[in-house]
């Protein structure tokens, strides 16, 4: 056994210097995801007379069969939307609720580290949002019947998957956190041994539960027998959520957060997806400098970047949380003479010494985006989550839902806008994320990787706007990220650009050619004077951007 254990490892080494081949599709829709199978059903969807919204429920459903370490029913996110006939988008806050019984002392530390009941474990489970937000959508903007959105991914369910490369490495790195619940050990870890790649998995028993969801409805999660069976099974193994938790969910709607970039108005989110305002807060920052003098991925530019995001990072603190618990002053942080002043700090000839970023909590990069246009016009860009990886590593015996592990989202500093507290929302550095020129949407985007997201499509935005490249190329570029001190750089970029960096003051730690360290970016361009749809998929994930007929 530790032979193959050891043989194994060897194998998934091989392949983490590797990208996944993508290609850009065009079509009068488009769909993209991290997940090709996610992609495919979303793009069914639409096929079948599904608009945007409709294509965007399903594949909220579908991550739970294609990607399911990262999001699906037991998770929350964010979902933009921009019908065609509205002037700016809305958005619809799914994001995971602390149970009513939380309190700080729950996340007490002890000697550096967090218990497996607060890091994994029944107790780290909060009310998951992702039905509840499939059902608003769905309600408010959706055309097909919910029992059409959900029979694409329940015939997927059954039919199986293919495991990707990817869960099978993560299956390895979490095997001791996946083998303490039964249930999921069972989905992950047959014969106690892990999925590996190739091999077809069905999940029948997320099928069946699909069903169930379209006969009694969605709500049946929240009001009905579904709830009664998942809040019995979370207390009777010493959860914290409750039937009275699943009772009281509620979406919640919210104003985007809007910003500019050279004449181009972004629509993005605020608290607590809090990573659309860094986003704002960053471009703003850039749009005074004439960056395009510099060659892309110079020295220079990587310079600029880094320091404007490094003021980001600094000024984060103060708009996190949940906007519903605490007086969060979004538009302050976002105005132009906060960010003059913010820019003016910026040396161009000298790194910025010393760590702008102390966070109370740790952070994770695990999450799904989904990108989406249909032939109408409408737009969709969502980011969903269970948090860290696998979540909770808690799934329904019967359902086979995979929990989320939200309670570790929150700190317990009494002072920190996202410290613990009962009902309460985390903050997630989510940023899906819409550009729109003249009035028009022109670019649909979004990626996991926490706050590493919102440098990765800062840095997406400046090659396509700054730089004129096509959408497939400012993803698939190079990237960069300062953290804790350090420019961790992709080793695809030019030896000159690094050494021209370190000479400015940066430290640099150079990292592999393509990672998902990074963020992986799915994104939409529309072409504002033909109207071409082009979609791209990131190389650093597995996905694929799929065009309808």
């Amino acid at each position: 056994m530790i032979k193959k254990y050891i043989l194994a490892i060897l194998l998934l080494l091989l392949f983490q210097n590797s990208a996944t081949s993508t290609e850009t599709r065009t079509g009068k829709g488009m769909v993209v995801s991290a997940q090709a199978e996610a992609s495919r059903i979303g793009t069914e969807i639409l096929n079948a007379g599904g608009n945007a919204v409709d294509a965007a429920v399903g594949m909220m459903f579908a991550l739970s069969v294609a990607e399911p370490w990262a999001s699906g029913m037991g998770g929350g996110g964010i979902m933009l939307v921009k019908m065609r006939n509205a002037a700016t988008p809305v958005i619809i806050d799914y994001r995971e609720r602390a149970p009513l019984t939380s309190t700080p002392d729950m996340l007490h530390i002890e000697s550096d580290s967090i218990t497996y009941q607060t890091y994994a474990g029944y107790r780290s489970i909060c009310t998951p949002g992702t039905i509840a937000g499939a059902a608003a959508a769905h309600r408010k903007f959706g055309r097909l019947d919910i029992k059409e959105v959900l029979e694409p991914v329940i015939q997927a369910a059954r039919a199986g998957v293919t495991v990707p490369e990817h869960l099978t490495e993560l299956l390895f790195k979490y095997y001791d956190l996946i083998e303490m619940n039964r249930a999921t050990s069972l989905i992950f870890l047959p014969d106690w041994y892990p999925l590996q790649p190739e091999q077809i998995i069905s999940r029948e028993d997320l099928a069946v539960t699909m069903e169930i969801l379209a006969l009694r409805g969605l709500d049946d999660f929240y009001q009905g027998r579904m709830a009664v069976d998942i809040a019995h099974d979370i207390q009777k193994n010493g959860g914290l959520l409750s039937m009275m938790d699943l009772n009281q969910y509620r979406v919640v709607d919210r104003a985007p957060v809007q910003g500019s970039y050279r004449g181009y108005d972004i629509y993005t989110t605020a608290a607590p997806a809090s990573g659309g305002t860094s986003l704002v807060q960053l471009m703003g920052i850039l749009d005074d400098f004439n960056i395009a003098q510099h060659p892309f991925n110079s020295g220079d530019y990587i310079h600029l970047i880094t320091e404007a995001f490094k003021l980001v990072l600094a000024d984060r603190e103060n708009y996190t949380g949940d906007p519903d618990r605490a007086s969060i002053r979004t538009d302050a942080f976002i105005s132009e003479s906060h960010i003059a002043s913010l820019r003016k700090r910026i040396d161009v000839k000298q790194a910025t010494p010393g760590n702008p970023y102390i966070s109370s909590r740790e952070e994770s990069g695990n999450a799904s985006h989904v990108s989406i246009v249909d032939a109408d016009g409408n737009c969709v860009a969502l980011t969903g989550t269970l948090n860290f990886y696998f979540g909770s590593a808690v799934s329904h015996p019967k359902y086979g839902i995979l929990f989320n592990n939200g309670l570790y989202h929150f700190t317990e500093v009494e002072d920190d806008a996202n410290v613990l507290a009962s009902g309460k929302r985390s903050d997630f550095a989510m940023a899906p994320t819409v550009l729109m020129k003249d009035g028009r949407p022109v670019l649909i985007i979004g990626a996991s990787g926490g706050i590493r997201s919102v440098a990765a499509l800062g840095h997406v935005i400046c090659a396509l706007v700054d730089y004129g490249q096509d959408i497939q190329s400012a993803i698939e570029a190079p990237r960069f990220f300062y953290n804790l001190g350090h420019v961790r750089m992709e080793t695809r970029l030019e030896s000159e650009a690094i050494d021209r960096a370190k000479r400015l003051g940066h430290k640099v730690k150079l990292t592999v050619d393509y990672d998902d360290y990074f963020g992986i970016v799915s994104g939409i361009h529309i072409d504002a004077d033909s109207g071409v749809i082009t979609g791209a998929a990131d190389p650093r994930g597995g996905g694929s951007a799929v065009g309808t007929d």
